[in-house]
């Protein structure tokens, strides 16, 4: 977790913590450790990552997620609003992990990097990420983004509502979260609020259905019972400036029309809580060269953004502002340069003390408010140069 919260991330600098002092309370009291000689070396260290349980790492992820969310709370509405997303993410070419995620192929062949199938569901006040879950997302053992929305929906805390854009709001997903009695607003393509609705999509409108699974969707799922269905709302309204001119959706919340749609034009932060996730944290490509260490560093990254987004938080409540209005590539480079300080307080009220003053500096990047429009012209780069291809040796 520190490696993901430091400039380079590397082991070396881990190694080096645990020289100075730091993560000291977590170490046995051997005579190494008593006499200050620990080795340089990173064979140790490494042998430890490869015996740390993944099961012991996802509990961990759990737990901190639990204490920040009780600390944090939520602001006004229902409850606490969750964005389910999906994305991406490359992995090392390694036999094992090319096996367990497959590179994908197109009309030139097969591609260099694994791909990993990740879905991430964050709160949308204060960003902090439930554990994720992820699979291939090319191949024969492709899974599906609705299956892994579904298997994160069982780790959401109680009284939460699931929002999600047309790639969850399909009946799979809808069904899972009602039997998790989770409240919902989830985007529906056009043609399927259609044929919900039975009638041509007109903006402004409001009509309560009941959502009864298709041939295709009983298909695709056998364990949806027969009889299942799903009393709630959809909400139509109109879109300026995109391709689609309409916004559809579904709903099972008591609030009005407009509430809902107030609640729904959140849904954006997530895009840009993948971003810091995947290029400040810096998890768009996984380091780790087998799957079972791939697997802890993604769960382990996961818990060092939910900090930073921690720290983030506090420093909105003292400035007296909303956590989205704090830049986080401003806080993560805030605690890579006091993470030294907390690791080597030998006290909890020195600790405190460290937190505090980092949550003081935090209350400094507001992000600017941008009124105005773009001064230049939103373009697609053009394509690079083709290089011969490599031949094999």
């Amino acid at each position: 977790m520190s490696q993901r919260l430091e400039a380079n991330g590397t082991l070396a600098s881990a190694v080096q913590q645990l020289r100075r002092g730091g993560f000291r309370s977590l170490l046995r009291r051997c005579k190494r450790v008593r006499e200050g000689r620990i080795s340089a070396a990173q064979g140790g260290y490494c042998q430890a990552r490869q015996k740390l349980s993944k099961l012991v790492v996802g509990q961990i992820v759990d737990e901190l997620f639990q204490r920040l969310q009780a600390v944090l709370g939520h602001g006004q509405g229902p409850g606490p609003v969750f964005v389910l997303d999906g994305s991406s993410l490359l992995l090392q070419h390694r036999p094992d992990l090319q096996a367990a995620y497959p590179p994908g192929k197109n009309q030139h062949g097969e591609g260099h990097w694994p791909v990993l199938r990740l879905v991430v569901c964050q709160e949308v006040e204060s960003g902090l990420a439930l554990r994720p879950s992820w699979g291939p997302l090319f191949g024969s053992p492709a899974t599906s983004e609705q299956k892994l929305a579904e298997e994160v929906l069982e780790r959401l805390p109680e009284q939460a509502v699931v929002m999600g854009d047309r790639n969850v709001g399909v009946f799979s997903v809808a069904w899972a979260a009602q039997q998790h009695q989770k409240p919902m607003i989830l985007r529906l393509t056009n043609a399927r609020a259609q044929r919900l609705l039975r009638k041509p999509l007109t903006p402004g409108w409001e009509e309560a259905v009941v959502w009864q699974p298709s041939r295709d969707d009983r298909r695709a799922h056998p364990q949806i019972p027969a009889g299942a269905s799903l009393p709630g709302r959809v909400v139509i309204a109109q879109l300026k400036g995109t391709r689609d001119t309409l916004l559809c959706l579904f709903t099972t919340l008591e609030q009005t029309a407009s509430q809902v749609l107030e609640l729904y034009r959140r849904r954006w932060n997530v895009e840009t809580d993948l971003r810091s996730l995947k290029r400040t944290v810096r998890l768009h490509h996984l380091s780790a060269r087998s799957v079972e260490m791939m697997d802890k560093e993604l769960l382990l990254a996961i818990a060092a953004y939910n900090f930073v987004r921690t720290v983030m938080c506090l420093a909105a409540h003292k400035a007296g502002i909303s956590p989205r209005q704090i830049s986080f590539a401003s806080v993560y480079s805030l605690v890579q340069i006091h993470l030294p300080d907390l690791l080597l307080a030998k006290s909890a009220k020195l600790w405190r003390q460290h937190m505090d003053l980092i949550v003081d500096y935090a209350t400094a990047y507001k992000l600017p408010r941008r009124d105005k429009p773009r001064s230049f012209p939103r373009a697609v780069w053009g394509s690079g140069y083709r290089f011969p291809t490599r031949k094999s040796p």
